[in-house]
């Protein structure tokens, strides 16, 4: 009889605990299917695909840093095994090529118009490179560009960002 009655006492709590579970767990599927809807992403952080920028200006922000990061990559390699970076076309845009340097130009290989594309250098400079290339070898870093060919000084941050010397 004393089982009966703890029993028929417990019976009321142990319904309004269903009861609150039930109610949570319906409350938690209506939140869900409401974010479903509205298209909130309620998956782990770990699970989420990257989504993709549809602003214009993210768009280029990101192009231009996917760039640099190529440039600092191609000039690593450039730097580490010049004969490497010329099979792999590094800074010769007006070949041919598969490997992406970001947009670097050689000044010791590519040829005079392409030269004439990079910040500072004309097309009458860029054919006095070639020439000096041709008589007197190899150029090193942008300063000596800039010194040897009267290249505008206050160009060298961009030439040396948009340069690779093998």
């Amino acid at each position: 009889m004393a089982v009966v009655l703890l029993f028929s006492a417990a019976l009321p709590l142990v319904g309004a605990v269903a009861m609150l579970w039930i109610w949570i767990g319906g409350s938690i599927r209506v939140f869900d299917s409401i974010n479903e809807i509205n298209g909130v992403d309620t998956a782990p952080r770990s699970d989420r695909r990257p989504v993709a920028a549809t602003d214009p200006n993210v768009i280029a922000e990101q192009q231009v840093r996917r760039r640099r990061r190529l440039r600092a990559e191609a000039r690593g390699i450039a730097a580490s095994d010049a004969g490497y970076a010329r099979e792999l076309g590094i800074g010769r845009p007006d070949l041919r090529r598969i490997f992406d340097d970001g947009a670097l130009i050689d000044i010791n290989t590519a040829p005079a118009h392409v030269l004439s594309c990079l910040p500072g250098i004309d097309g009458p400079t860029a054919r006095r490179i070639v020439d000096h290339r041709s008589a007197y070898g190899r150029l090193v870093p942008a300063v000596e560009v800039s010194a040897v060919f009267g290249v505008d000084p206050r160009a060298l941050p961009e030439l040396a960002e948009f340069t690779v010397f093998t």
